[in-house]
C-alpha cells in the first residue's frame, strides 16, 4: 500500500506490513460503515455492517495467510460509497465521467 511508505522507509518493510494490515482491517471497516449509513440510513445497521466485514472468516483468514491484497477491502467499499454518491448526484462528478453509470 502507498499510505504506508513512510512507515517502510523508516521502520522496514516488516513494520510496513504490519501497519497496512491493521490500516486494512481499520479502513474496511470505517468505509462499509459510511457505505452502510448511507444506503439504510441506521447507525445500528451500519456498524453491524462494519463489524461483518471487519471480522468476516475469510477475512481473517486472508490475513493469517499473508494475502495482504485482500486484507485491504476498502477500495471496493469506497468505490462503491462513491459510485451510489455519483447516481444519486449527477450534477456533481459531471466531469468524472462516472455520468453514464446512471443511464446504465
Amino acid at each position: 500500500m502507498l499510505l504506508v511508505w513512510p512507515v517502510a522507509a523508516v521502520a522496514g518493510p516488516v513494520a510496513a506490513y504490519g501497519v497496512a494490515a491493521i490500516l486494512g482491517f481499520a479502513l474496511s471497516g470505517f468505509i462499509t460503515y459510511l457505505l452502510g449509513l448511507r444506503v439504510v440510513g441506521s447507525v445500528a445497521g451500519a456498524l453491524a455492517a462494519g463489524m461483518m466485514v471487519t471480522i468476516a472468516p475469510k477475512h481473517i483468514d486472508h490475513f493469517v495467510n499473508g494475502h495482504l491484497e485482500h486484507v485491504t477491502l476498502q477500495w471496493l467499499a469506497l468505490y462503491v460509497l462513491v459510485l451510489h454518491h455519483a447516481t444519486e448526484h449527477p450534477r456533481r462528478v459531471r466531469g468524472c465521467g462516472l455520468r453514464s453509470v446512471r443511464r446504465w
